[in-house]
Parts: C-alpha cells; structure tokens; sequence
C-alpha cells in the first residue's frame, strides 16, 4: 500500500500578535478545485499547548472559533514540512451583571440579554449573562459597545455599557420594589377555602388595564404571585 505524502499544521490563537496563546476551537477543511469539502479535522489550541495536526499534502481553510469571534484562513501543506499558524482573534472583556430592587439592596435573580450597540438603539443579541442573588452573571466578550437588556418579575431596564481590553465592567441594574400578594377564595364568608382563578390586571382609574400576572388558589394553598409595588 503507497500512501500519500504528509506534513505537520502547528495551531496557536491570541488576542493580539504576539500575545498570550489562548483556548480556541479549530476546525481543517480541505480545499479541491476551490470548493470547500468537509471537516478533515479539528482540535483545540490551549493556553500553553499547541493544536498539532499531521494532515495529507494539499490546500485547505481553518476555521476557528474564540468567544464570539469567528475567523477563516487559507493554508497549505507541504511535504514533511510544518506549518505554523497563530489566529488572532481580537481583544474582549468582562462584563459582571447584578441587579436589584432598590439601590444598595439585596440582589436579586434577574434575566440580562447582552446586544450590539447600533447607534444608541439594540442590534444582534450577542450573548446572555442572568445574575443570581449571590452570583453575578459574568461573560467574556469583544471589545466595543453594547446594550444590556434587563428583566426582573414585570420590569424591564437598558442599560449602555463599554467593554475594554481586559478590563472588567461591572453593571449593577436597580429593577424596581415587589410585594407579594396571596389569594384564596371561599363560597361565603369564613367558609372552606375553594380552588378559583385570580387574574391581576393593572388599576387604570378604576378600570382592569393590562394583564399582569396570575395568581390561581386552591382548597388547602393560597396562589401567590409577587409583582411591582402599585
């Protein structure tokens, strides 16, 4: 059996040329009278190790990925040579999401939906970062502006915010104050509790405006809801 000649892909990925390898994910496409054919290969590149691949002699395309970046980049293999590669990315950041009822109060767990900033107003939706009580949501992101998109219970907050190169920013959301109501209902006063369906609408002078929350009881169970203060 005569088996075709071979050569050695050495891949690394950084943020910056010549800065600190980073974990990105790799994948090798061969190329064939310049269509694109399928995943030959892939690996991951580590923080101090090299993705080593031995792969038949020809021309192919690497796509990597890093956090939200995507790159692709023609190379060639040659015999019993090895072809070195470094794919740089670009910078990010961090971002750490919190939120709260009031300031300097408890946090609370709330959604966080993270957008490119479009000339003040929300483009792509480019990751998400929920925040618990005790933990804020933390994602590692491209340099540049955005967009957080907030919700707690029936609040919902934007907030604009700045990434910087390695760089951690730290957005904190004040929601707005809950209470909690508690329904149950009987046939007559002081009777056994039934089970019954309880809609809350909001009050718009005296009249039932928009639909809020629900909050249905049962026979031995109040039905609970906790919603904005109003």
């Amino acid at each position: 059996i005569v088996f075709g000649q071979t050569g050695k892909v050495e891949i690394t990925a950084s943020e910056t040329e010549g800065g600190k390898w980073l974990e990105a994910y790799h994948a090798i496409y061969p190329v064939e009278d310049g269509e694109i054919g399928r995943s030959l290969n892939n690996c991951w590149s580590k923080k101090k190790e090299e993705c080593l691949k031995q792969i038949p002699v020809g021309k192919y395309v690497l796509k990597s990925k890093y956090n939200e970046f995507k790159k692709e980049i023609a190379f060639e293999i040659k015999p019993d040579e090895a072809t070195k590669l470094n794919i740089v990315f670009g910078q990010t950041g961090k971002i750490e999401t919190s939120a709260s009822e009031k300031e300097g109060g408890k946090w609370v767990s709330a959604y966080h939906n993270i957008f490119e900033d479009e000339e003040g107003k929300a483009g792509d939706l480019v990751t998400r970062a929920p925040s618990q009580k005790k933990n804020a949501g933390k994602k590692q992101i491209p340099v540049g502006k955005y967009i957080l998109k907030s919700s707690y219970n029936d609040f919902k907050k934007e907030t604009a915010f700045e990434i910087k190169a390695g760089e951690v920013t730290k957005v904190h959301v004040v929601m707005g104050e809950t209470g909690t109501i508690e329904t149950s209902a009987s046939e007559k006063e002081g009777g056994k509790w039934i089970g019954a369906y309880h809609n809350i609408f909001e009050d718009e002078d005296g009249k039932a405006g928009d639909l809020v929350a629900r909050a249905n009881s049962q026979k031995k169970n109040t039905g609970k809801s906790q919603i904005p203060v109003g």
